[in-house]
């Protein structure tokens, strides 16, 4: 099930709700967050390719305005 919601949802209590709606119970096996804000999954580093300069790459490519950075902090 993909779930699109806001922070603040608490999708374990959603799977609760379904499973107690459907009359057989229900939970999470595996939550995977697949975007937060303005970032998704795919601009995400593989923990197993890291160094230095690799860092200071993508965090000069994932430069935000002041701006951008406010909104994500609402």
């Amino acid at each position: 099930v993909r779930v699109v919601c806001s922070k603040g949802t608490y999708i374990r209590s959603l799977a609760a709700d379904i499973g107690r709606r459907l009359g057989c119970g229900a939970y999470l096996k595996e939550l995977r967050r697949t975007r937060s804000g303005c970032f998704s999954i795919e601009q995400c580093l593989p923990g197993d390719v890291f160094s230095a300069e690799d860092v200071r790459e993508q965090v000069m490519n994932s430069a935000m305005s002041l701006e951008q950075a406010c909104k994500l902090l609402q």
